[in-house]
This record gives C-alpha cells, structure tokens and sequence, in this order.
C-alpha cells in the first residue's frame, strides 16, 4: 500500500475525519464531569465515555483510509453525473427507509412487541441497500432478534413483551 501525498487528498475526507475527532474528543472531555463506574456498573459517564473514544477511533480510521485509498482516476463528465445521479437515488432511498424503519420499530414495539419489532426494522431497512440479498435478509431477520433478546432481556433484564399475545 503506497501512501498518497497530502495534496492529492479529497478535502472532503479531510473535514469529515476532523469532525468526527473533535465531535468525539468532546464528548470524551463532557464524559469526564460523570462518574464513569465498571462494565458492571456502569455509571452515567460510561457509555459517552465509550461513544466519544469510538467516534475518535471512526475519525481516525478514515483520514488512514483517505491516505491510503487509491486515487479516483477522472472521470469523464457524462460519467460524472450518470454516477452522481446514481448516488442521489441510493441516498433518497436510505434517507426514506431508515428513519422509517426506526419509526415502524418505535410504533410496533408496545402494539407488537420486541421480536416483531425488530423484525419490521431489519425488513424496512434492508430496502435502502444497494443490492438485496434474501439470504442475508432471513439471516438478519434470525440472528438480530435472537442477539437483542439475549442482551436486553436475558442479560439486562429488561421487561421487553417479546411478542403481544404470546410472550
């Protein structure tokens, strides 16, 4: 892997890795006013502690990417704009199904419970990929109620209906 120069960088790349470092590194600084406590207790400082030093770590992470990643090689302007168009269409689509997914999983939580819940959310937002896979959808339609059950309910014991009428 060959390092690029600092000037053919994207300045996009730039600012959005700053951003995420210095959004996180303040969220650390605002985590140290809390008690921090143990994973076992944790106390109201932890998780912003946990969040903040993974936001700075995701920042990091892409400015690396940035020097390393290989440069996009022009393109012509018929090209430029069939991609950017492209592009829209697959941002339109995750801005509609994922802030409705999570407001389908939100409105199903109490009327259907937790299960069914997180299934609807999986399905809605599994239509904003960019490829559908029905294999990967019955995985995570299996796998992540699974997993939010044994953490929430088993683990943390939460009262969570799993689902209305029958648990």
């Amino acid at each position: 892997m060959k390092m690029r120069s600092l000037k053919a960088l994207a300045p996009v790349d730039w600012i959005s890795a700053l951003v995420m470092i210095v959004l996180g590194l303040a969220v650390v600084v605002g985590a140290l006013d809390y008690r921090l406590g143990t994973p076992g207790r944790m106390g109201p400082g932890f998780y912003p502690m946990l969040l903040g030093g993974l936001m700075v770590l995701l920042g990091m992470g892409v400015a690396l990417k940035a020097l390393f990643e290989k440069p996009v090689e022009s393109l012509s302007e018929n090209e430029a704009t069939k991609d950017a168009q492209e592009d829209a269409k697959k941002a339109r689509r995750s801005l509609i199904c994922v802030p409705l997914s999570v407001g389908l999983f939100g409105l199903l939580l109490e009327s259907a419970g937790l299960i069914p819940a997180c299934v609807a959310l999986i399905v809605v937002s599994t239509l904003a990929a960019p490829t559908f896979s029905i294999q990967r959808l019955v995985a995570l339609c299996l796998g992540v109620p699974l997993l939010v059950v044994l953490i929430f309910v088993v683990g943390l014991g939460l009262p969570f209906t799993l689902i209305r009428g029958v648990w």
